[in-house]
């Protein structure tokens, strides 16, 4: 067996990369709730109009693409809106999917619901390749509205462990049979790889412990993640956004320190990607030091369907 330990965001990265190099087959390991039906993304759609169907020109990006129902559902039910209220001052949308996988953008793309869009012409659909991890996009216009939906907790977190004023991060350890080639391909890399979990010693910077406390997140004895790459995401975002424009963030996660330890036996998954709970609370104190507006709620809430530790992370500026 060939083993090689990383940190849990070096495994993440590397995991989740190869993972999402299969394009649209990621669906038969697991379903989102954006994919599977039209309630998250008709809702979100049905919010969005209120506020903005005064605006005549709407800007929307979205990260991460999935197969593309999340996009085609939300745009169907604007431009349903559009066509029955009278009132509604929009005369052009333009809906913008980034994901920094090229299998899974033309996975979207060949979407028939993404494509029927486009052959009418009743949205202006853009495409672009972009690394949520080192967000740069080349447009000085400025979105009304930037979504995503299970995007965060595929991206890197640390995940420490308090024990007074000591603390130690997890470790990721891979065992790879000795058949597998330097560079494996995604799927034998994700069919045989096994995993074991470790720690090491670390020293988290002032910064992260100051928003765990704020947060109150700080929890002895606990794995705690530490969002750092969403957190980034949101920061680089805020420059993107219009005036009283709007992020909304779909993930599964926990919002207390009670549901954080409840989640402690099952906080990584491996259905292919390798993904992490996500900290709302961490990303909302992280949100509002940013000057920001946040608030964190059950999805259910926003939906009206029971969706267990699933959460709706609205930032607004």
């Amino acid at each position: 067996m060939k083993l090689f330990e990383l940190a849990f965001p070096e495994s993440q990265r590397l995991f989740n990369t190869l993972y999402y190099r299969r394009g649209g087959s990621y669906s038969h390991d697991f379903t989102t709730h954006a994919s599977y039906g039209s309630r998250l993304p008709y809702a979100e759609a049905e919010d969005f109009f209120k506020r903005f169907s005064n605006e005549s020109d709407l800007r929307i990006l979205e990260i991460g693409c999935g197969n593309g129902n999340n996009a085609a559902r939300f745009l169907e039910r604007i431009l349903q809106l559009c066509k029955k209220d009278k009132r509604s001052k929009i005369e052009s949308i333009n809906y913008t999917i980034a994901d920094f996988s090229q299998e899974m953008l033309d996975s979207a793309k060949e979407n028939p619901k993404v494509k029927r869009l486009q052959k009418e012409k009743s949205a202006r659909i853009d495409f672009i390749k972009i690394n949520a991890e080192n967000f740069k996009i080349k447009t000085k216009n400025k979105f009304h509205l930037i979504r995503s939906n299970e995007l965060l907790d595929d991206l890197p977190n640390q995940i420490l462990i308090s024990n007074g004023n000591q603390f130690s991060e997890i470790m990721i350890a891979f065992h790879l049979p000795d058949n597998i080639t330097a560079t494996p391909t995604p799927e034998a890399f994700i069919r045989n790889v096994e995993l074991d979990v470790g720690t090491r010693k670390t020293k988290p910077e002032k910064k992260t412990l100051s928003l765990l406390k704020s947060s109150r997140m700080l929890v002895t004895n606990a794995r705690t993640p530490i969002p750092f790459s969403a957190a980034n995401l949101i920061k680089t975002l805020k420059s993107h956004l219009a005036e009283n424009g709007t992020m909304d963030f779909f993930d599964y996660g926990f919002n207390s320190k009670s549901e954080l330890l409840s989640l402690q036996h099952s906080i990584f998954r491996t259905p292919g990607a390798l993904t992490c709970f996500v900290n709302f609370p961490f990303l909302k104190s992280f949100a509002e030091k940013q000057n920001l507006k946040a608030k964190v709620e059950p999805e259910s809430k926003f939906t009206g369907e029971k969706s267990e530790h699933f959460y709706h992370l609205r930032i607004r500026k």
